[in-house]
């Protein structure tokens, strides 16, 4: 996953955009362009106040777009070179941006665990001085070497009851919380699979899970990661084995709700997206093995959506069967 040669007959990327869905036309307005050869890799947006932010793959430029103005500004490499660095250059992206509603200030990782932000007042990125996910206990990790995401952090959620931001660090599965103003930022408890909780492993894929859910309580972090070549009832070796986890923000309850199934008996894996619905389902879009297909000698994945029960949702409708009565 690096820039390479133009094959024959083929001109450059001419750029990522900036799109928007009507979900009851089903119509698809195009926004804006990124820059030539740069693709969009990491996006959030305000709504409150009208604006996306985008971080563009692979040179990692900062973008802006205004809602109301419907103009895209570019201000600039904010991760060194980006994932097409070389040498002291090299920056492994951030996937994720923590938006603070409270001011707009939005908020990303570099590699070398610095936390940065842009503030719209200003106009500017710059460091958050005192603010850092470097830690020893999350590894060692070389910033500047390709096939991890160092200490970025991975996925990242705004919690309104406590006023800070949740993550998750990725490999090391440990769950953080950012307070901006306080310029804190402190680690919370590992909540990677219980096998290892015990073994203390990191998570198998090279740069973790971006998993990281609030369910609908409000309280509880949704988390999808995975144990390495766990057996299947039949004795068979399964390449990865995904967990569902979840973690209670106000408690400290922590359960692994154990290895996700196909009714065919097919073991999902490489899940990267979480969806926690009130309908009391779970959605993902993991590799999934086809049957009977291989290229050579390695099988076939298909990357599907699936869904599963949400196993704290009966749970859920209890407590709020419960506040009603008391009502």
């Amino acid at each position: 996953e690096e820039p390479a040669p133009l094959p024959d007959g083929y001109k450059p990327y001419p750029g990522g955009h900036l799109m928007r869905l009507n979900m009851k036309t089903g119509h698809v307005e195009d926004l804006a362009v990124a820059d030539p050869e740069e693709g969009i890799l990491t996006l959030n947006a305000d709504l409150a106040r009208g604006r996306l932010y985008g971080l563009t793959w692979p040179k990692g430029f900062f973008l802006v777009y205004d809602l109301a103005t419907r103009k895209l500004r570019n201000l600039g490499p904010v991760s060194r070179g980006g994932e097409a660095g070389r040498g002291d250059q090299y920056f492994c992206l951030v996937r994720t941006f923590a938006i603070d509603p409270r001011d707009g200030c939005v908020y990303f990782t570099n590699p070398d665990g610095q936390v940065h932000y842009y503030n719209p007042d200003t106009d500017r990125v710059a460091a958050l001085d005192g603010v850092s996910l470097r830690r020893d206990i999350l590894g060692a990790w070389d910033p500047h070497r390709p096939g991890h995401q160092g200490f970025n952090w991975r996925d990242i959620f705004w919690h309104e009851p406590s006023q800070g931001f949740y993550g998750v660090h990725p490999k090391s599965g440990w769950l953080f919380r950012f307070d901006p103003p306080a310029r804190r930022l402190d680690l919370v408890a590992r909540i990677t699979a219980e096998e290892l909780l015990r073994s203390g492993d990191f998570e198998p894929f090279r740069y973790g899970y971006l998993t990281l859910q609030l369910g609908p309580d409000r309280e509880t972090a949704y988390y999808l990661t995975s144990t390495y070549r766990p057996r299947a009832p039949d004795g068979r070796e399964v390449m990865e084995g995904t967990h569902l986890v979840t973690y209670n923000l106000r408690t400290g309850d922590y359960a692994d709700h154990g290895i996700l199934q196909l009714q065919d008996g097919r073991f999902p894996r490489m899940a990267q997206c979480n969806a926690v619905h009130p309908n009391g389902n779970c959605y993902t879009c993991p590799w999934i093995e086809v049957p009977g297909q291989s290229v050579g000698k390695r099988a076939r994945w298909d990357c599907d959506l699936i869904s599963f029960a949400d196993p704290l949702a009966k749970k859920r409708r209890g407590s709020q069967a419960q506040r009603r009565a008391a009502r």
